[in-house]
C-alpha cells in the first residue's frame, strides 16, 4: 500500500501513490495526509491574532540562514545561537539599532541597554557608560554651557562634571580647572567636593583658587569632604585642583563632583563653561 503514516513533510514517500496498484479510493487519504504534513511542519505560520498572511522572505533568505529581512526587529523571545552581523550604516539609516528604555535593575555580564542620556554595559559586575567608559587611562569631562544656582547651598552634582567610573583596587590622580562667578553677593562664598557611591581606601590632594588678585591654597584634604572657598564679590575665580584616589580594594565606584554656593545669597553664581576635570588610571 502506498498509504503511509506521516505527521511531518519529511515521513513522506515521494513515489506513493503507486498508480499502477494503490486503489483510486484511497487518493483523498492521501491528499488529507499531505494537508497533516504541511499544517505540522509550518504550524507557526498563523499570521496576525490566526489572520492568514503570506510568507514574504525570498528563497535566498531562507536558504541563507545569515540573511534577515530589512529592519528586523529581535524581540525577547527570539533565540538565535550564532553572532548576529549586520550591513554597514549608510547615509540614510545605521546597520544596528537600541531603541532606548529604562535600565534594568539586575543587568547581567555582557548586557547593553541604551537610556535617553547614555548607552551602557554590563562589564565585570558594573554598568559602565560606553559615552565615558571607564577610567582606562583617562577621561576629561568639561562643562559645555554655563550652569546658575542662585539659592542653593546643598551640594548637587553638576550637569557636565558627573559620572565617572572607577573600578575597583586602583590608583587614580584627578586634576581639574573650573571657574565661577558669584556675581554681586554680599556672602560671596563657594562650596565644592567630590560624591562617591563607595568609600576610598585613600584620598588627598590639593586646591589653589585665585579671586580678584588673592590666592588661597589647601593642602592634605579629603576630596569627599564639603570645601568652602572665601571669594571676591562680583568677580571670577579660579580653581585648580590635584588629587590622589585609591579606590576600594572590592568594590568599584562611581564619582560626581558637586558644588552649591556656601552661603544661599540669592545671588546667582553661576560655574562657567569650559570649566574641566580628568580623572586619569595610573595603575
Amino acid at each position: 500500500m502506498g498509504l503511509e503514516t506521516v505527521t511531518y513533510l519529511p515521513e513522506l514517500t515521494q513515489t506513493n501513490p503507486i498508480g499502477a496498484s494503490d486503489p483510486k479510493s484511497e487518493g483523498d487519504d492521501h491528499i488529507r495526509l499531505i494537508k497533516k504534513a504541511l499544517l505540522n511542519t509550518f504550524g507557526a505560520f498563523t499570521g496576525t491574532a490566526g489572520t492568514p498572511k503570506s510568507v514574504t522572505l525570498t528563497e535566498d533568505q531562507i536558504n541563507d540562514a545569515s540573511q534577515k529581512s530589512a529592519n528586523e526587529t529581535i524581540t525577547g523571545t527570539r533565540l538565535y545561537t550564532q553572532k548576529i552581523t549586520t550591513d554597514g550604516s549608510t547615509m540614510t539609516r545605521a546597520g544596528f539599532n537600541i531603541p532606548s528604555g529604562t535600565a534594568p535593575t539586575s543587568p547581567s555580564q555582557g548586557d547593553i541597554w541604551v537610556t535617553t542620556a547614555d548607552i551602557l554595559a554590563r562589564i565585570n559586575g558594573v554598568s559602565v557608560s560606553l559615552i565615558d567608559g571607564p577610567v582606562l587611562p583617562f577621561v576629561t569631562k568639561h562643562k559645555t554651557g554655563d550652569t546658575v544656582r542662585t539659592t542653593d547651598a546643598s551640594l548637587t552634582d553638576d550637569p557636565h562634571l558627573a559620572g565617572w567610573t572607577l573600578v575597583a583596587a586602583a590608583y587614580y590622580k584627578l586634576t581639574g580647572f573650573i571657574v565661577c562667578n558669584v556675581g554681586a553677593s554680599t556672602a560671596p562664598d563657594f562650596a565644592f567636593a567630590f560624591q562617591t557611591s563607595q568609600t576610598f581606601q585613600d584620598q588627598r590632594g590639593n586646591y589653589t583658587a585665585i579671586s580678584d588678585g588673592s590666592v588661597v591654597q589647601q593642602d592634605n584634604i579629603q576630596i569627599t569632604n564639603s570645601t568652602n572657598i572665601a571669594m571676591a564679590s562680583n568677580a571670577r575665580t579660579g580653581v585648580e585642583f590635584h588629587y590622589f584616589i585609591k579606590t576600594h580594594a572590592s568594590n568599584a565606584a562611581t564619582l560626581d563632583f558637586q558644588w552649591a554656593q556656601g552661603t544661599s545669597s540669592g545671588f546667582a553664581t553661576t560655574l562657567e563653561d569650559g570649566s574641566w576635570i580628568t580623572v586619569e588610571k595610573i595603575s
